[in-house]
């Protein structure tokens, strides 16, 4: 007589679909975040502090690893063949949260800043805020706590539809929840947020309410 607890509503689903366990009870408490960290800063000033250029769309991007795999759990491979792609690069400018090498930089034709590896949830959330939009191309996800720290912070997303993801993401509502793998669509997406990221940043304080704390 087992009750489980399920982050996202695509893992009670998951659950749910097991013939061990499809009879038990299953509960959604998504996991939360804290909410006097995550939320919106001055962007202006956080890129003068970081030098970052006020007149670029700034990408938000982490886990730099296990570039050469389209199977890696984290996508790293779509997020170099997005950029790849992607019209006007001169227009962009990626942020990268977390650190990144060589092996990783020098697949990029446009200019980047590497924030290195960050602990500190106040730190994290600046980086977020000097961001217009954050990629997360990951393969499989449970509830991406990147995708939610990125909402908080009323910064849009482009994401592979997969997992737990749309429970933060709503298509063309707060940010671009791209067709598994595709990367064409992905790149949709990216050019879809920087048109479109005023509206959809003012969309974003509306998912809080569903990962409020209390």
């Amino acid at each position: 007589n087992i009750t489980f607890i399920a982050p996202s509503n695509w893992e009670h689903d998951v659950l749910k679909s097991s013939d061990l366990f499809r009879n038990n009870r299953c509960y959604v408490v998504p996991n939360i975040l804290p909410e006097n960290e995550f939320y919106k800063k001055d962007k202006t000033a956080i890129r003068e502090l970081l030098n970052i250029p006020k007149d670029k769309i700034v990408i938000g991007f982490g886990a730099a690893g296990q570039l050469d795999d389209p199977k890696s759990m984290k996508g790293t491979y779509y997020i170099i063949e997005s950029m790849k792609k992607i019209k006007n690069p001169e227009k962009y400018f990626l942020l990268i949260i977390g650190p990144a090498d060589s092996n990783f930089t020098k697949y990029l034709d446009l200019p980047f800043f590497v924030s290195g590896f960050v602990s500190n949830t106040s730190i994290l959330s600046c980086l977020y805020n000097a961001c217009d939009m954050t990629v997360n191309p990951s393969l499989i996800e449970n509830l991406p706590n990147m995708c939610l720290e990125s909402v908080f912070c009323t910064v849009p997303v482009v994401a592979f539809d997969v997992g737990g993801t749309s429970d933060i993401v709503k298509h063309k509502i707060n940010g671009y929840l791209a067709k598994p793998f595709e990367v064409d669509d992905m790149v949709c997406g990216i050019e879809f947020c920087s048109e479109n990221q005023i509206e959809l940043s003012k969309n974003c304080p509306d998912i809080r309410k569903k990962f409020d704390n209390e």
